[in-house]
């Protein structure tokens, strides 16, 4: 993992554990989540559910895994036995599955998009946007809509465009509240009309998730701050469930939901280990899968399942 990523996150959760040492009493712990698969050294950092409920794991080290959906119920599982789908020129960071095509954000020397077809037997992954041609951005989560993807950058606190069409890619959103001397820009995800962005520090021990409103062409409006403060320091994750998002605090070992700006834990403490991914099962909605990205404790590191 690029040692700035580890530098800010790890900040990040000196800042956070002290914030909320006297805060997590009465909070319900996560011990009945169950680990399905440890991934360890290098530690995975981003999950992603295609429609027939198969697994994808973006690893820090350069790779995508797959676990079959008939085995994600399992637990006690290692790293081998999942499947490689792909290897990259540099760390993993956010994984989508769409309409058949693996999307993933890689960071190194080139930081950018690749695409892989699952559907074509034998296909390898193709550079579809590079963003960083000198490795010095990270690109970070990615949002599927439509004809396009948009593409979190967490240094420069930038939300990209990514047409699939082969154009070329601009900024979507590069707006001030995105942005921070640590780290900005992390996790995004659509929620009834409007796309969502955590921030995972902001200063002082603070976090914020942003919501920016979709124009009719497709821009980004005036975004708002929907939440910001010590409640969600460390948002990494966001994912869209219902009325409102699931969110992983990494640096609080929490996944909270937010409905109008209000939260409510749903997973605290137990085995979640710097979590900063939550997706669920769209072939059972109730059960989720965590990404334990575990960033101090790697031995930590891996992937969990439960009920929400």
């Amino acid at each position: 993992m690029p040692q700035n990523r580890r530098r800010f996150l790890r900040t990040t959760a000196l800042g956070a554990t002290a914030a909320f040492a006297g805060a997590s009493a009465g909070i319900a712990s996560a011990d009945h989540l169950h680990e399905v698969v440890s991934i360890t050294d290098p530690v995975p950092e981003n999950l992603a559910l295609d429609w027939n409920g198969d697994l994808y794991v973006g690893i820090t080290g350069g790779s995508v895994r797959r676990l079959p959906a008939d085995r994600t119920g399992e637990t006690g599982l290692d790293v081998d036995r999942t499947e490689q789908v792909a290897e990259y020129p540099g760390g993993v960071a956010g994984v989508l599955v769409d309409d058949g095509v693996l999307y993933t954000a890689v960071n190194g020397e080139s930081g950018g998009v690749y695409a892989l077809d699952l559907r074509a037997d034998g296909a390898e992954p193709e550079a579809l946007a590079t963003l960083f041609p000198d490795g010095d951005g990270f690109v970070n989560d990615l949002y599927a809509d439509g004809s396009r993807l948009l593409v979190t950058e967490s240094l420069g606190g930038t939300v990209y465009e990514v047409p699939l069409n082969g154009f070329e890619p601009s900024v979507w959103a590069d707006d001030d509240l995105l942005d921070t001397p640590s780290f900005g820009a992390n996790g995004g995800d659509a929620v009834r009309g409007h796309v969502f962005v955590t921030v995972t520090r902001v200063t002082d021990g603070k976090g914020r998730i942003v919501r920016f409103p979709v124009e009719c062409d497709g821009g980004a409006g005036d975004p708002e701050t929907y939440a910001e403060g010590p409640d969600v320091a460390g948002a990494d994750g966001i994912t869209s469930r219902g009325a409102g998002p699931y969110v992983a605090l990494n640096a609080q070992n929490r996944v909270v939901r937010l409905v109008d700006g209000k939260l409510r834990t749903v997973l605290a403490g137990g085995r979640l280990s710097f979590p900063s991914e939550v997706v669920f099962d769209p072939t059972d909605p109730e059960t989720a899968f965590v990404c334990n990205f575990s960033n101090e404790r790697p031995e930590q590191g891996g992937v969990l399942r439960g009920r929400i």
